[in-house]
């Protein structure tokens, strides 16, 4: 954090202690329990963020080594981020047939620990889970009524976002990055790889379930051709078979592959969105829009989240109301991670705002061109000084490293 205050950053930013990040710093990529040492040294890590001002504890629990990790023992390291008023957040443990399974698991974590819980980009997906979105907002609904802060974000895209390492069985990333190397070069384990991805092992099922390689499109990969271009696509083009095509392509390029999955069906879609306890997130990282780091074609929430929100589903679509809308953008996440002094006009408070047209503000970023700036927005002003003008970048750098309990 001290290392971007140092550099200056135009836009403020807030940190959460990672919980796959610190389970790797302890112990590796190890599928089994932590030994109480092991519990002891995560909880201090996590102690440690806190202290330095992260917001939370976060949990990607359909990566590794995150995954690894059962719920006694993340409910140890959130009551410890409880503890110093850290909010509980997390991409649960499976968002297609381990839906309702997952949500339960971040719930009773909040329960448990005391905490309060996000839960990241809420869905339902693959065509044989649509519709379960209803059983989930239920879910949410009923833990609220008993005293559970339970909270959760959106993107308004039917398309999910990232690696194609994750639609394999997490055994395979077992000891780390050249482990799975080897797995990927032998025929056997490829053998394996397969079957559970098709049939699911234990509670795990793939991705690819209820979508198919067709509808699994690659953002980056080693080979730049591959960009906007499906799974199928590349095997038909190899004449090769399309599981034999998505181990080749990771071994090819290292496991690092990105992609977006079209999984999510419009109904799950604006019901989630039209729900009280629902915000906007783009579950985004920083990305280019040219320059030599500008590779492949990173999915649109990157360039277009919030204004398609306002463009798309509130002005065209009448999902939700204007008012709403910025709710769920600005007051609704400052008040969820306790950065009181934002998110709202009011004398005294941070003036981050944003000027923008309600009649003509429109997302231009699409799946094949993603890298490209929304229309319609005038300004952009943050704490106080105009950083963005009539879609110029002026090179402020007026952002600030937001810390859990100090008021910047």
């Amino acid at each position: 954090m001290s290392l971007a205050e140092e550099q200056g950053i135009s836009m403020n930013m807030a940190l959460f202690g990672g919980q796959g990040t610190i389970r790797g710093a302890v112990m590796g990529y190890e599928d089994r329990p932590a030994t109480e040492a092991e519990l002891d040294a995560m909880k201090d890590m996590v102690r440690k963020a806190m202290d330095d001002g992260c917001l939370g504890m976060s949990t990607g629990l359909i990566d590794t080594p995150g995954c690894y990790a059962q719920t006694p023992e993340i409910v140890e390291l959130a009551k410890v981020a409880a503890g110093c008023d850290g909010v509980y957040a997390s991409h649960v443990r499976g968002e297609n047939d381990t839906l309702i399974s997952a949500i339960e698991e971040a719930i009773d974590i909040g329960r448990r620990a005391g905490a309060p819980v996000q839960i990241a980009h809420l869905k339902a997906m693959g065509t044989h889970m649509w519709g379960k979105s209803v059983d989930i907002l239920r879910m949410i609904d009923d833990a609220r009524k008993e005293g559970v802060e339970v909270t959760f974000d959106q993107y308004p895209y039917n398309a999910s976002a990232t690696g194609l390492a994750a639609s394999l069985p997490p055994w395979a990333q077992i000891g780390g990055r050249e482990r799975f190397m080897e797995r990927l070069r032998d025929p056997d384990t490829r053998a394996k790889m397969r079957h559970d991805m098709e049939e699911g092992t234990g509670d795990w099922f793939s991705l690819l379930r209820g979508v198919g390689w067709e509808n699994i499109i690659l953002t980056g990969a080693s080979d730049p051709r591959f960009a906007g271009k499906s799974v199928a696509e590349i095997a038909k083009e190899r004449c090769a078979d399309p599981f034999d095509t998505c181990f080749d392509i990771l071994l090819e390029s290292g496991g690092m592959v990105g992609c977006v999955y079209f999984t999510i069906g419009d109904e799950d879609l604006e019901r989630i969105m039209r729900h009280v306890a629902g915000m906007v997130g783009s579950d985004s990282s920083a990305v280019p829009a040219s320059g030599p780091l500008a590779v492949g074609k990173p999915h649109p929430r990157s360039f277009g989240t919030f204004v398609r929100v306002l463009g798309h589903y509130v002005r065209e679509k009448k999902v939700i109301s204007l008012e709403e809308a910025v709710r769920k953008m600005t007051m609704a996440p400052a008040q969820k991670m306790r950065l009181y002094d934002r998110g709202l006009l009011r004398p005294g408070m941070k003036a981050d705002l944003v000027m923008f047209d309600p009649d003509s503000v429109t997302d231009k970023a699409t799946y094949m061109e993603p890298r490209q700036f929304p229309a319609g927005i005038h300004a952009v002003f943050v704490n106080g000084k105009l950083t963005v003008k009539d879609g110029k970048h002026l090179g402020v750098m007026n952002g600030r490293v937001l810390r859990k309990g100090r008021f910047r």
